[in-house]
């Protein structure tokens, strides 16, 4: 069952990285709450790699630039975190939207991606 996961999941984290570009922005949130499209002046370029093994998942940032602020979102409601290397455990089987977003507080600019990754038992 490990062989057949990992076959999917790298299919995925391929696609995923083919189709970055349909997935990218760049942006900032306002004290207002307005979200702003930015320019990536700081040049960030978000890398990701993670590992399934029934419902945890090991994320590994892997990005490069000048960022400061490491955040990802796991697809379950509001629960995200802001270490390098997080573990997250899902509740249920089922596919996830996961996000990585990669920030330089000081100049104010960001660079997001997103993906889907499958979990099961």
């Amino acid at each position: 069952m490990k062989t057949l996961c990992y076959i999917l999941c790298l299919s995925l984290i391929t696609i995923a990285l083919n189709t970055q570009d349909a997935f990218s922005q760049d942006t900032r949130m306002q004290p207002d709450g307005i979200v702003a499209e930015l320019d990536n002046s700081c040049e960030i370029e978000v890398g990701f790699d993670y590992e399934v093994e029934n419902l945890q998942v090991k994320f590994f940032n892997t990005s490069d630039g000048n960022y400061d602020l490491i955040e990802w979102e796991f697809g379950e409601g509001e629960r995200k975190s802001t270490e390098q290397d997080p573990e997250h455990l899902y509740e249920s089987e089922g596919a996830y939207t996961f996000c990585l977003t990669a920030t330089n507080t000081k100049e104010g600019c960001s660079e997001k991606f997103c993906g889907q990754l499958y979990v099961f038992k």
